[in-house]
């Protein structure tokens, strides 16, 4: 899991940020304004200007992330204030990391966030996309797809039919890799998707459209 740490004030612990990496998760500063958010990430966002007026942006940006914000300050008032904005979960300092871990996934999982991702597999417009690096299938039969496109597929159609942008699946892709090509290779692996979907599906193929100034996004086959 990606955690995205947005701390204008860095109010959020170093103790808190050790925890989340020795869990095995990789948070990173994510920059007010940033877009890209995937639903396999956890936004939080730490106390400083503005507060609710940044949940209110990260909330139109983030999609189907999680945010959660993190304060030094219990205020039973502000906290319903915050999630009435968008926030998932307001949290109050000090929080262990194995705490801040399970709320994020409960959260997932209650609302269905990520296409159940630790839960295997999901089908979408007749494709079953897999949630453990599997390639993609129709009727039980892989699809003719490289590594790269078939998780470029698995993302679209887990994104619940909102666009997906081009920096979230370039992340998805490489974030753990040693390669850092440029962001315009997603627009290659999906000309090459588009094709072989179209090769192989016909008619049956799903529709992996363009939302101008948003991302790709996958619809029903024919639209």
């Amino acid at each position: 899991m990606l955690f995205l740490l947005q701390d204008p004030d860095r109010s959020i612990p170093h103790e808190l940020v050790r925890g989340l990496r020795a869990a095995g998760h990789r948070p990173r500063a994510y920059a007010a304004g940033e877009s890209g958010l995937s639903p396999e990430d956890t936004l939080l966002i730490g106390e400083g200007d503005d507060l609710e007026g940044r949940v209110c942006r990260a909330r139109g940006a983030a999609g189907e992330a999680v945010v959660i914000t993190i304060r030094t300050a219990r205020d039973s008032a502000r906290t319903a204030r915050l999630i009435g904005l968008g926030a998932d979960d307001d949290l109050v300092l000090p929080v262990p990391a194995a705490e801040l871990i399970a709320r994020a996934e409960a959260i997932r999982r209650a609302h269905g966030r990520g296409a159940n991702l630790t839960e295997g597999a999901a089908c979408v417009f007749g494709v079953t996309v897999y949630a453990d690096g599997r390639p993609p299938e129709l009727d039980g039969t892989p699809l003719p797809l490289s590594a790269q496109e078939g998780r470029v597929l698995s993302h679209l159609l887990r994104s619940g039919g909102r666009p997906v942008p081009r920096e979230a699946l370039h992340r998805a892709l490489y974030a753990l890799s040693d390669l850092n090509p440029s962001e315009r290779v997603i627009d290659v692996h999906v000309c090459n998707l588009r094709r072989k979907l179209r090769d192989a599906l016909g008619a049956r193929a799903p529709r992996i459209g363009t939302a101008r100034g948003l991302g790709y996004v996958a619809g029903p086959p024919g639209v």
